[in-house]
Protein backbone atom coordinates (compact mmCIF):
# COMPACT_ATOMS: atom_id res chain seq x y z
CA UNK A 1 0.00 0.00 0.00
CA UNK A 2 1.09 3.57 -0.78
CA UNK A 3 -0.74 6.39 0.27
CA UNK A 4 0.34 10.44 1.11
CA UNK A 5 1.24 9.33 5.03
CA UNK A 6 2.18 5.50 4.21
CA UNK A 7 4.65 3.12 2.64
CA UNK A 8 5.21 0.11 2.97
CA UNK A 9 5.81 -2.66 0.91
CA UNK A 10 3.28 -3.39 -2.30
CA UNK A 11 0.26 -4.91 -0.77
CA UNK A 12 0.20 -8.22 -2.87
CA UNK A 13 3.39 -8.85 -1.45
CA UNK A 14 3.87 -12.19 -0.15
CA UNK A 15 5.68 -11.89 2.83
CA UNK A 16 3.53 -9.73 4.65
CA UNK A 17 0.23 -11.33 6.43
CA UNK A 18 -2.91 -9.68 7.90
CA UNK A 19 -1.19 -9.78 11.49
CA UNK A 20 2.13 -7.76 9.86
CA UNK A 21 -0.56 -4.99 8.38
CA UNK A 22 -2.54 -4.85 11.68
CA UNK A 23 1.29 -4.02 13.11
CA UNK A 24 2.09 -1.89 10.21
CA UNK A 25 -1.21 0.14 10.42
CA UNK A 26 -0.79 0.73 14.28
CA UNK A 27 2.83 1.84 13.95
CA UNK A 28 2.47 4.89 11.75
CA UNK A 29 4.57 7.26 10.51
CA UNK A 30 7.83 7.65 13.14
CA UNK A 31 7.56 10.22 16.07
CA UNK A 32 10.80 9.93 17.74
CA UNK A 33 13.76 7.98 17.54
CA UNK A 34 13.13 4.36 19.26
CA UNK A 35 13.08 0.32 18.62
CA UNK A 36 10.33 -1.85 18.89
CA UNK A 37 10.05 -5.64 19.08
CA UNK A 38 7.13 -7.94 18.47
CA UNK A 39 7.85 -11.34 19.61
CA UNK A 40 5.15 -14.02 18.00
CA UNK A 41 4.45 -17.24 18.97
CA UNK A 42 4.23 -20.28 16.57
CA UNK A 43 0.46 -20.84 15.85
CA UNK A 44 -0.67 -18.11 18.00
CA UNK A 45 -4.25 -16.53 16.73
CA UNK A 46 -2.42 -12.94 19.19
CA UNK A 47 0.95 -12.38 17.61
CA UNK A 48 3.03 -12.33 21.06
CA UNK A 49 4.12 -9.22 22.79
CA UNK A 50 5.66 -5.84 21.59
CA UNK A 51 8.49 -4.44 23.88
CA UNK A 52 9.68 -0.30 23.09
CA UNK A 53 12.80 0.45 23.65
CA UNK A 54 12.92 4.60 23.72
CA UNK A 55 15.76 6.60 24.35
CA UNK A 56 17.43 5.23 21.69
CA UNK A 57 21.01 6.91 20.59
CA UNK A 58 21.30 7.67 17.39
CA UNK A 59 24.39 5.31 16.40
CA UNK A 60 24.50 1.43 18.25
CA UNK A 61 26.68 1.56 20.83
CA UNK A 62 29.19 -1.42 20.86
CA UNK A 63 27.49 -2.78 23.62
CA UNK A 64 24.06 -2.95 21.95
CA UNK A 65 23.91 -6.63 21.11
CA UNK A 66 24.67 -7.60 24.60
CA UNK A 67 21.94 -5.64 25.64
CA UNK A 68 19.46 -6.37 23.29
CA UNK A 69 20.66 -10.10 23.69
CA UNK A 70 19.85 -10.12 27.43
CA UNK A 71 16.59 -8.18 26.71
CA UNK A 72 15.56 -10.97 24.34
CA UNK A 73 16.42 -14.09 26.56
CA UNK A 74 14.47 -12.83 29.76
CA UNK A 75 11.78 -12.65 27.01
CA UNK A 76 12.40 -16.09 25.72
CA UNK A 77 12.46 -17.65 28.89
CA UNK A 78 9.19 -16.36 29.89
CA UNK A 79 7.18 -17.62 26.78
CA UNK A 80 7.10 -19.73 23.99
CA UNK A 81 8.47 -16.84 21.49
CA UNK A 82 10.25 -18.24 18.34
CA UNK A 83 10.55 -14.91 16.49
CA UNK A 84 10.97 -11.07 16.98
CA UNK A 85 10.11 -8.65 14.23
CA UNK A 86 12.04 -5.05 14.94
CA UNK A 87 11.03 -2.21 14.26
CA UNK A 88 13.23 0.79 14.03
CA UNK A 89 10.95 4.15 14.30
CA UNK A 90 13.17 7.35 13.08
CA UNK A 91 12.56 10.43 11.41
CA UNK A 92 13.82 10.74 8.20
CA UNK A 93 13.05 8.91 4.60
CA UNK A 94 12.33 5.03 4.69
CA UNK A 95 15.53 4.07 2.66
CA UNK A 96 17.57 2.55 5.46
CA UNK A 97 20.64 5.06 6.80
CA UNK A 98 24.14 3.73 7.46
CA UNK A 99 22.83 4.00 11.48
CA UNK A 100 19.93 2.16 10.85
CA UNK A 101 22.25 -1.15 9.36
CA UNK A 102 24.18 -0.75 12.69
CA UNK A 103 20.87 -1.32 14.79
CA UNK A 104 19.51 -3.81 12.72
CA UNK A 105 23.17 -5.87 12.78
CA UNK A 106 22.84 -5.78 16.49
CA UNK A 107 18.99 -7.05 16.53
CA UNK A 108 19.77 -9.65 14.39
CA UNK A 109 23.12 -10.58 16.52
CA UNK A 110 21.11 -10.61 19.29
CA UNK A 111 17.85 -12.76 17.85
CA UNK A 112 20.76 -15.33 16.79
CA UNK A 113 22.32 -15.84 20.09
CA UNK A 114 18.57 -16.52 21.99
CA UNK A 115 17.33 -19.02 18.56
CA UNK A 116 15.04 -16.16 17.40
CA UNK A 117 13.62 -16.47 13.96
CA UNK A 118 13.40 -12.75 12.22
CA UNK A 119 10.65 -11.71 11.12
CA UNK A 120 9.98 -8.70 9.01
CA UNK A 121 12.58 -5.80 9.29
CA UNK A 122 10.14 -2.35 9.63
CA UNK A 123 11.58 1.16 9.28
CA UNK A 124 8.83 3.40 10.48
CA UNK A 125 9.78 6.78 9.16
CA UNK A 126 8.35 10.46 8.36
CA UNK A 127 5.98 9.56 6.32
CA UNK A 128 4.62 6.08 6.59
CA UNK A 129 6.62 2.43 7.62
CA UNK A 130 8.57 0.67 4.86
CA UNK A 131 8.31 -3.36 5.24
CA UNK A 132 11.42 -5.49 4.27
CA UNK A 133 11.90 -9.09 3.65
CA UNK A 134 15.65 -9.50 4.80
CA UNK A 135 17.48 -7.34 6.57
CA UNK A 136 18.62 -3.72 4.52
CA UNK A 137 22.55 -4.78 4.63
CA UNK A 138 21.54 -7.56 2.54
Amino acid sequence: MTGRFRTIAPPDSTFINDADRQFIEALGPAIRRQLWLRFDTPGAATKGVVIQLDQLPAAAPPEAAANLTNVMAALVEQGNYTSVTPVLERRGGPQPTARDREWMRAVRDAAERVGLDIGLVLISHSRGVRAYAQYPDG
